[in-house]
């Protein structure tokens, strides 16, 4: 009975021993299975934190307007009219061609002459320049007046020389301090000049004191 009831502790023992060896086993592979859990729970969460943005530094670039102050010059013109058919001609004195012809304005036609009607000197002769490299000679136009009614007095104690219609002075004058009625307005070679009334006397708008 003895050496039965010692199998029995003997297999008792044993089946205790490899259960144990068992459950060592079975906390070893539920350590490792823990930690492989930690493991990929740690790797969840470095994959679910969004990513930090860098921090971007926002330069504000100052565009420097820079002001044009370049003045555009105006093209300041009184006008003509063509008492004759007039040639074109360049600066230099050429007659300008259009295939065979050359061109020309129209009597009667009324065209701008640039730079207040200046008359610019060509070859000895006379012209009023009405286009880039373009001009007519002042022979065969006429400077376009606007009517006007106003008194003036002359300037000063001085005769003051009058001028024609053209920009030249003729042989009659107009005594100083006196007042005149002038019934026509016009731009001369540059210059703004009055018509006495009824005459052929035109006296610079420098010369005149307008009364109002």
């Amino acid at each position: 009975e003895k050496s039965t009831a010692d199998g029995q502790v003997a297999t008792a023992q044993a089946t205790y021993n490899e259960a144990l060896t068992r459950l060592k086993s079975a906390q070893d592979k539920l350590a490792k299975a823990k930690e492989a859990l930690n493991n990929i729970q740690n790797d969840q969460k470095i994959i679910s934190t969004p990513d930090q943005k860098p921090v971007e530094k926002k330069t504000t670039k100052t565009v420097k307007k820079t002001t044009k102050s370049t003045k555009k010059a105006k093209k300041v013109s009184s006008h003509v009219r063509l008492t004759h058919n007039a040639f074109i001609y360049t600066k230099s004195g050429k007659a300008i061609r259009s295939g065979l012809h050359f061109k020309l304005v129209r009597r009667g036609k009324t065209v701008k002459a640039l730079k207040n009607a200046k008359i610019v000197t060509i070859k000895g002769k006379r012209f009023y320049q009405i286009g880039k490299n373009q001009f007519i000679k002042v022979a065969n136009a006429k400077i376009v007046t606007h009517a006007v009614h106003v008194k003036a007095v002359i300037k000063g104690k001085k005769a003051v020389r009058a001028y024609d219609r053209l920009g030249k002075l003729n042989k009659h004058s107009v005594k100083g301090g006196h007042t005149y009625t002038f019934n026509e307005k016009a731009v001369i070679n540059g210059k703004t000049y009055y018509k006495i009334a009824w005459t052929n006397n035109w006296i610079p708008a420098s010369k005149l004191n307008l009364k109002k």
